[in-house]
Formats: C-alpha cells, sequence, structure tokens
C-alpha cells in the first residue's frame, strides 16, 4: 500500500481516538456509561498504530527519535480516558492534556526533529511519461 493511503488511514485513526476522548469527557458525569465512546477509542488506537507501522515502514527511518516520541504520546493518549474515568485527570485538565498530546504528536509527524524527511520519490511520485517517437534530449 501507498505513502498516502496509510497517511490518509492515520487521520482517519486520529480522527476516532480523538472523537473517543471527547465522548468520554461528555459522557462522564458519574452515571452514564457509554460503550460507544470507548470503542470508538480504541478502534482509533489499532487503526493508528497499524497506519503509523506502515507509514515507518514507508519513510524507511527505522526507529527514530520522532518515532520513539510518538508511541510514547500514543501510549498517553490510550491511558486518557482511564485517567478520566478514573476522576484522575478532571475536564478541563484532560482536554488541556488532550490538546498538548494531540499538537506533539503534530509536531512529531509533521517535522520529523532527529529523524530523515521522506523524500519526494520515496513517496511513490508518479513516472514520467514522454509521447512515443519525441526525444527528451532534443532542445526545443
Amino acid at each position: 500500500m501507498s505513502y498516502p493511503f496509510y497517511k490518509l488511514l492515520h487521520l482517519i485513526g486520529v480522527i476516532l481516538l480523538f472523537t473517543g476522548i471527547g465522548a468520554v469527557l461528555a459522557t462522564t458525569n458519574g452515571t452514564t456509561k457509554n460503550k460507544l465512546a470507548s470503542i470508538a477509542h480504541g478502534i482509533g488506537m489499532l487503526v493508528v498504530f497499524v497506519a503509523g507501522f506502515g507509514l515507518i515502514a514507508r519513510l524507511n527511518t527505522g526507529f527514530a527519535p520522532f518515532i520513539i516520541a510518538k508511541l510514547f504520546v500514543w501510549l498517553s493518549l490510550g491511558a486518557l480516558p482511564v485517567l478520566i474515568k478514573k476522576r484522575v485527570l478532571t475536564g478541563a485538565a484532560a482536554w488541556g492534556v488532550a490538546i498538548v498530546l494531540g499538537a506533539s504528536a503534530a509536531y512529531l509527524g509533521g517535522y520529523k526533529p532527529g529523524g530523515t524527511r521522506p523524500k519526494a520519490a520515496a513517496i511513490e511520485a508518479p513516472e514520467t511519461i514522454t509521447a512515443p517517437g519525441s526525444d527528451s534530449s532534443a532542445p526545443e
């Protein structure tokens, strides 16, 4: 599968993940339990994990420092609903933690500090097509 496919899958997983966290925050009032929020969070975590490793394979960077940091962010986002349900984090603090973790993941994925940015060829650039019988080396 291609780099853009894994990137799209990764973003879909992130949307599911944060939707689940938001739903857990919205329904944690002590009386309501929302299984759908936990299911969305769990599926989002799985999709982000699988697509993230697909992206790692396409980038050929190995386990660069930014990938290890993103794994830490992923684990922290996975623990966030538990911390909310157990009332270790209140609503405002949980929102703040989620925003900081999401911004950190976006920065690490966008700038890849300590790693190498993919070259255009690594992202499967389309081949150039020349007309039959044309000489591409001849000046126009």
